[in-house]
């Protein structure tokens, strides 16, 4: 995003009259966007809430104290015409016109490649949810891309299974972290309801894009099964796109080879044994069959020669890095490595100038782009 954006985005909590946080900002010194964008925010919760009366009050009220007095003043300016509420109650909701108002400029029209590249954004956005799902988006993209070759799916329909495998995950930004990090049989009933209408959400954000609505359809249907027991429609057999259980095998292989919060990693071999028993239930015969031919060559196969790290990385500041990214603190880093804090801290330092961040954020998807977290 651009720098402007990005000062923005910190300062979107600050409050007119110096209350808000992080930083205590003031008046003037407090972004406009960010002025605008604190009074929209609230207002539009508190007329879901209470109605008009309720968000004109509270408007009015936080003048010069909460909100700018500017913005205060225009807000109820529009609040004295009839179109700016029909506009917000609007039963076709309010997309079609932020869509609608957004300026001509170079950023909005984009080539197919940068279509992928933003869909690449959304999985990492989506896997930085937990530590658990690090890197996982594009991992799950790169096997169903195989997959879906093998299986001999047009260009056309193999650029849907990438980008809907990139994004299979999105519908997770509505799922709190806690409940992504908590082992399956903890979950209670209304976390499980959360995570189940997981692809619902992925479907209903990504539907809004035109040329990512065949996608949506596939990632609204990656958690269906052949025997219909999946969700969130419960279509069975022939009724799930080709793509979606694609996907779904991929997502399974996947999940299985790396950590969860209640159980460990699996190799390659022993994934594929438990996907064996599941064929013919979650997933069909035929497009499972892929999976194994695609990892014929991995299955056995030699270990693979000593890797060379991007940016002079050593051995052990990988494994910093690796710890880090999945949430570690320093203190934990030292204890798995047998190390003293202030080592870690030296590690850590020397990582952060070679790849050339500031920020655990930023190393991290460093990590997930050049695939160090495997």
């Amino acid at each position: 995003m651009p720098e402007d954006v990005q000062r923005a985005l910190l300062s979107v909590f600050e409050q007119w009259d110096g209350g808000g946080f992080p930083r205590g900002l003031q008046g003037q010194n407090i972004p406009l966007a960010c002025r605008v964008v604190y009074l929209a925010a609230f207002f539009e919760v508190f007329h879901a809430s209470g109605g008009r009366d309720a968000a004109v009050e509270l408007t009015q009220r936080g003048r010069d104290r909460a909100f700018d007095p500017e913005v205060v003043d225009a807000l109820l300016a529009m609040t004295s015409e009839t179109a700016f509420w029909e506009t917000l109650e609007s039963d076709e909701g309010l997309w079609p016109t932020v869509m609608g108002a957004e300026p001509e400029n170079r950023l909005r029209w984009i080539s197919e490649d940068q279509f992928t590249d933003a869909a690449v954004a959304l999985a990492d956005f989506a896997d930085m949810k937990s530590a658990y799902s690090l890197g996982h988006s594009r991992r799950v993209a790169t096997t169903a891309e195989t997959m879906a070759r093998h299986l001999g799916l047009s260009a056309e329909d193999l650029l849907d299974v990438r980008r809907a495998a990139l994004t299979h995950d999105l519908g997770l930004v509505a799922v709190p972290s806690f409940v992504l990090d908590k082992p399956q049989g903890k979950l209670t009933r209304a976390e499980r309801e959360q995570v189940r209408l997981h692809p619902y959400h992925g479907e209903r954000i990504l539907s809004n894009v035109p040329a990512l609505r065949r996608a949506a359809e596939l990632v609204g249907a990656h958690h269906e099964r052949v025997d219909g027991q999946g969700f969130h429609r419960g279509l069975k057999d022939r009724q799930i796109p080709v793509g979606s259980q694609v996907i779904a095998v991929s997502d399974r292989f996947d999940e299985l080879t790396h950590d969860a919060p209640d159980r460990s990693a699996l190799s390659p071999e022993e994934a594929v044994r438990v996907m064996e028993q599941e064929r013919g239930s979650a997933f069909s015969v035929a497009v499972f069959e892929p999976l194994g031919a695609e990892l014929g060559f991995a299955l056995g196969a030699a270990p693979p020669a000593r890797r060379e790290w991007p940016r002079g990385l050593t051995d052990r500041e990988v494994e910093v890095l690796q710890l880090a990214a999945r949430g570690m603190s320093r203190r934990e880093t030292a204890q798995k490595l047998y190390v003293s804090e202030s080592t870690v801290r030296t590690h850590l330092e020397h990582i952060y100038a070679k790849i050339g961040v500031s920020s655990r954020a930023a190393a991290t998807l460093f990590a997930v782009e050049h695939d160090l977290l495997n």
